[in-house]
Formats: C-alpha cells, sequence, structure tokens
C-alpha cells in the first residue's frame, strides 16, 4: 500500500553561505503552513523534510517543478546526524547531470525509516518552491498526465503557426505572416519559461548565461 511520505517541511534563511551540519546545529527551522516563494534574494534556503512517513528502503521521487532554479543540493540525514550529498543539479549545470531527463527537476531518493532530506537551493531567479513528494509509483503517473496536457497544448499552437505559414506562403497577405511570427515567439517563450529549451539547448544556453 502507497505510504505518503511528507510530514512537515522546515525552512530556514541562511545568510551566511554554513554548511548543512552547521545549519543543522542551529535548529533554527520554522515550519509554515505553506511554502510558495522566497522571491529573488540572495539569502541560502534550507529545507527539512523530517517525520517521514516512509518504508524501510523505499524509493520515492521528490519534483521540483520550477524549471528556473539555479542550485540544488540534497542530503540525506540518519538519525544520528549523518549528513551524506545525494544531489546537486539546478539551471546553472548541464542537463545531462540531472539523475533523471525531465524539463524540471525529478529526484529520486532511497532511504531507511528516521532517515530525514536536507535540501539547499539558491541562485539569482526567484526562489518558487513548488513540490510533490511521494513513492514513484504515485508521482509518476502525476508527473506524466502534466506533461501529457502541456504536449497536446504545443501541439494546437503548432497547428495554428503551420497553419497560418502555409496560409502566408498561399496569399502573402501579411496578417499571416505576423501570425507566425507573434505565435512562434510564444513558443520560444513557453520553452525556455517551462524549461524544454534547456534540456534541448542546455550547452548553449548555459555558455550565454556565463557570459
Amino acid at each position: 500500500m502507497p505510504v505518503h511520505a511528507i510530514a512537515s517541511v522546515g525552512v530556514y534563511a541562511d545568510k551566511q553561505n554554513l554548511t548543512a551540519s552547521e545549519v543543522l546545529a542551529l535548529d533554527s527551522f520554522e515550519y509554515p503552513e505553506k511554502i510558495r516563494s522566497f522571491g529573488e534574494t540572495k539569502d541560502y534556503y534550507w529545507l527539512l523534510f523530517d517525520d517521514l512517513k516512509i518504508l524501510e528502503n523505499q524509493q520515492f521521487w521528490l519534483f521540483l517543478d520550477n524549471s528556473a532554479l539555479d542550485h540544488i543540493q540534497t542530503f540525506r540525514v540518519s538519525p544520528l546526524n549523518e549528513i551524506e550529498p545525494i544531489h546537486d543539479v539546478g539551471d546553472a549545470f548541464p542537463f545531462a547531470k540531472r539523475p533523471i531527463f525531465h524539463r524540471t527537476f525529478l529526484l529520486p531518493f532511497t532511504l531507511n525509516q528516521q532517515d530525514r532530506i536536507l535540501i539547499r537551493i539558491w541562485g539569482e531567479t526567484p526562489l518558487a518552491f513548488r513540490y510533490k513528494m511521494g513513492p514513484s509509483n504515485e508521482i509518476f503517473p502525476q508527473v506524466s498526465t502534466r506533461e501529457g496536457i502541456i504536449k497536446v497544448m504545443y501541439g494546437m499552437i503548432l497547428s495554428l503557426l503551420f497553419y497560418n505559414l502555409i496560409m502566408f506562403v498561399i496569399t502573402r497577405i501579411a496578417v499571416y505572416g505576423w501570425y507566425v511570427v507573434y505565435m512562434g515567439g510564444v513558443v520560444l517563450f513557453l520553452l525556455l519559461v517551462w524549461g524544454l529549451a534547456f534540456s534541448f539547448y542546455g550547452r548553449l544556453i548555459l555558455k550565454f548565461k556565463m557570459a
């Protein structure tokens, strides 16, 4: 029977670039009812997923629905506060470094009972933190359904784009040409915002960001 993983999430705003062990030693996490966005900030944000209700050696996924997170580090924390680094990914790194090929961030974990997850996020973009966590057999259908809806939407947009392109070639009416340019801009914007462009043109975009 599936076991939902999340019980509570603690948040700590780090202004000093502390290490994972130093943050745990402070024990200064706050537990808000909802976590949505930390806005544009120079702080490092730590999130502690504790009191996890999981099975022994259970595999589950953390889905972060924000493709613009620059830096994400995750750690496994044992009941004895032993810290093990798990992931070091983000929009500032090559796409191939992600553990699962996905437009945002889909991070797998295998934990024992009473383990905790510690996450650090930071970067130049607004730190919107939208997430889902649970067993992989629960998270995968949710993610797949969402991606299917996005693909249908792209199909509709591209259909309109090619229809107007054909009409422009046949009639030479300027309004069709301008509509093609407009829809092309919309597609490019959505590709960049939703992280799809980075999956295909990651190296080029990374060089542009670092220039």
